[in-house]
């Protein structure tokens, strides 16, 4: 099983094509935080040694906005079987597991971070 900082920098250098350099804050295993060009977050945070928790925190500017994308968003959700959404006063929050034992984790997380992008982007849009 790959450790956590080996996953990250392969999906984001390798897959993404990010510059090595942004990564150069990574420590360990604690947790590494995204920001997206809207300004929301995704964190990614190894949970006990098997899984990694991939979620964002949106926050709720205008709850009609969130009315008229619900289609959209609800069609994500159909789509990734994986996510999940809980939505607190202020802050729509999506997130999902995925487990490290996987062959193809990198890629799987490079598609979590794709979702949770378009999940932002749909709501802040």
């Amino acid at each position: 099983m790959k450790n956590f900082r080996k996953i990250i920098s392969k999906t984001l250098i390798d897959e993404l094509g990010l510059d090595a350099v942004m990564l150069s804050r990574l420590d360990g295993d604690k947790p590494i935080c995204i920001e997206l060009r809207d300004g929301a977050e995704i964190y990614i945070t190894s949970e006990d040694n098997d899984f990694l928790m991939v979620f964002i925190e949106v926050t709720i500017k205008d709850v009609r906005k969130i009315r008229m994308q619900s289609s959209k968003v609800i069609d994500l959700f159909i789509e990734d079987e994986d996510l999940m959404m809980n939505i607190k006063k202020d802050k729509f929050i999506a997130l999902c597991y995925i487990d490290k034992k996987i062959k193809n984790i990198e890629s799987k997380l490079l598609d979590k971070l794709v979702s949770l992008n378009t999940f932002s982007d749909i709501i802040n849009n």
